[in-house]
């Protein structure tokens, strides 16, 4: 595949076991231009180092409204910047605000993996940013089976 028609994809998660799991998925998106959102900045070094280009963005949930604002403008301003063709979120607040900013404001492509740690029902943010995504993704059958949108393809993780 040319520069020219290579996919900017942009990989969000909240730091931890969200992005871990995304992480582990990384061959996946391997031949193309991927660029890296999470929370932590700590975790900013090993990823620049090891991935590529990493943005750190404000850790915000539904219990911190001023925070989910800055977070919500934070993914504003990246989208702007990288030419993004699809989103990939494992999760959180963070990764839901960026998947509908990005199909609403940008109408990007986005793809959802709920977490496999959520064994009786999706995640809040995944319950919410399945309305917004392209392909969302649930990795246990019974679960995905309670919500419209969503596909079980087995463990991912």
């Amino acid at each position: 595949m040319s520069e020219k028609t290579k996919l900017r994809i942009c990989v969000i998660a909240s730091s931890g076991g969200h992005l871990a799991q995304l992480l582990s998925l990384r061959e996946s998106w391997r031949d193309y231009s991927a660029y890296y959102v999470s929370t932590s900045k700590s975790g900013a070094k090993k990823i620049l180092d090891d991935y590529g280009q990493y943005y750190t963005v404000t850790d915000s949930g539904r219990n911190y409204i001023f925070k989910s604002l800055c977070t919500a403008f934070q993914c504003f301003k990246i989208l702007l910047k990288e030419k993004t063709d699809v989103i990939i979120s494992g999760g959180s607040a963070p990764g839901c605000l960026m998947s509908i900013i990005g199909k609403v404001f940008f109408r990007k492509r986005v793809i959802w993996l709920d977490s496999i740690a959520n064994i009786k029902k999706m995640s809040l943010s995944g319950r919410i940013a399945r309305h917004f995504t392209d392909i969302c993704i649930c990795q246990w059958e019974e679960v995905a089976r309670k919500y419209k949108n969503v596909q079980y393809l087995g463990t991912v993780i």
